[in-house]
């Protein structure tokens, strides 16, 4: 099982931020779709066919492209083709009787969360 390390709070003992864990499965990374390479980033928009032409004015700089000369590892995975996700199902696991294996997974869902929505809502400012 992999796991997902991530600063949550402040402890109010020392005033330092906590680093969790949450389970993760590995899936296949949906940026490079397994590949392990992608586009550099200068090409996220794509092109129009006139700016196609425009950039890639030799026809052996079109043909470089489309045979992936300028792809580049991808940023998301590292290469690797996989990226740990978050496993939920790991969190909410209960006994046959319906009670929570584990108290602590439904306050580390919460807090990973907290996190997402905190890392997509701010760090984009």
């Amino acid at each position: 099982m992999a796991w997902i390390a991530f600063l949550s709070y402040n402890d109010p003992d020392t005033g330092l931020q906590k680093e969790l864990e949450v389970p993760a499965t590995l899936t296949v990374c949906p940026k490079c779709k397994g590949e392990g390479v992608s586009d550099p980033a200068a090409f996220d928009g794509g092109f129009t066919q006139s700016e196609f032409f425009e950039c890639f004015e030799e026809p052996e700089d079109r043909m470089d492209y489309f045979n992936g000369v300028y792809q580049v590892t991808c940023t998301d995975c590292d290469g690797e083709n996989v990226v740990p996700c978050i496993d939920e199902r790991v969190f909410l696991q209960q006994d046959p009787n319906g009670k929570c294996l584990d108290p602590r997974g439904s306050i580390l869902l919460s807090l990973w969360e907290k996190h997402i929505h905190y890392t997509t809502t701010y760090e984009r400012v």
